[in-house]
């Protein structure tokens, strides 16, 4: 009889043969060694079910599911939650890598005194600009309080996919959302804090993710903005305890309409977002930005980027 496995991790991809093996072998290097890999193929025309063909004959711990094209991620990802056996279950990309001790690090959340009480374990993140090869370390907050991760995550972008959950978890508060292309952690992140099940962190960048042109979160800023509004209104309950966070919401939502060329929606949640919250500064200044054309936006927002990385760059200089 084969033993039950301590985790498994689904890999969700599509044509990314020139990625995956790195993302494959980075698991397989686990110090752990007790898992199950998963490979839910989404359709993929480049050759990646050979690959993964041979990869199997080097290690019998990777099992592959090819299905047809959805086109979002979270139709693959949620057939791994189904088909997973493992204890604990957990997410990696195919474009991405994670240390030897990821898994390891994350499990011993769960076995450390007082860890049967935690339900969710997560750590940094080191993201990596596959152009530029800049690097910067994205931490998880130190309070562990589910109300103030859950009030944060609202703005901050803490959410990544590469949670440790106990299994059975995610069919008790609702698979992800097969609706939306992109975001769905984010939409499952604030389902489990608002669910009540407890998280901690390790405090370390075990996990590599890659910025680069081919991501699906890369698409135009009119199917962004759709996203960002179902989202606003899907959690508008929640939303709604935290005026501050609803309001800066409203107006990254309006940020993206004016991007996407729709002065006029961009205008009304400028407006909302000034009416949420009266002290979100920012959503005055974008108000006004709705007058004008969209290269000049365009253009204005090139510039309050370049001016912000500057600063940034001479305060690092001064202080390091």
């Amino acid at each position: 009889m084969i033993a039950r496995p301590e985790i498994s991790v689904t890999i969700a991809t599509y044509n990314r043969r020139d990625m995956i093996e790195r993302a494959i072998r980075s698991v397989l290097r686990q110090t752990i060694k007790s898992l199950e890999i998963l490979i839910i193929d989404d359709g993929s025309t480049d050759g990646t079910e050979i690959l993964i063909e041979h990869l199997q004959k080097e290690d019998s711990r990777i099992r592959y599911f090819k299905r047809h094209h959805s086109g979002t991620v979270a139709v693959p990802i949620n057939y791994g939650i189904m088909q997973s056996t493992g204890k604990y279950v957990t997410f990696h990309a195919s474009d991405d890598e994670s240390e030897p001790t990821w898994l390891e690090e994350q499990l011993d959340i769960f076995k450390r005194p007082g860890g049967e009480n935690i339900d969710i374990s997560s750590c940094n993140i080191l993201v990596v600009d596959s152009e530029t090869k800049n690097k910067e370390e994205v931490s998880k907050p130190q309070n562990t309080d589910n109300e103030y991760i859950l009030r944060t995550s609202l703005v901050h972008n803490y959410i990544f996919g590469n949670l440790v959950v106990r299994q059975g978890f995610f069919q008790k508060v609702g698979m992800y959302d097969e609706s939306i292309k992109i975001r769905e952690d984010f939409d499952m992140w604030v389902r489990l804090l608002e669910a009540g099940y407890k998280f901690d962190f390790v405090y370390k960048p075990l996990y590599i993710t890659y910025k680069h042109k081919g991501q699906s979160s890369h698409i135009d800023f009119y199917n962004n903005s759709k996203i960002a509004e179902y989202l606003l209104a899907k959690h508008r309950k929640i939303y709604e305890r935290y005026p501050k966070e609803h309001s800066e919401a409203i107006r990254v939502c309006g940020v993206l309409q004016l991007l996407a060329g729709n002065h006029l929606e961009a205008r009304k949640s400028f407006l909302r977002a000034i009416k949420t919250y009266p002290w979100c500064f920012r959503a005055y200044f974008n108000y006004l930005s709705t007058f004008i054309g969209k290269s000049a936006v365009a253009l204005l927002f090139a510039f309050r980027q370049k001016v912000f990385i500057s600063s940034k760059t001479i305060k690092e200089k001064i202080f390091s």
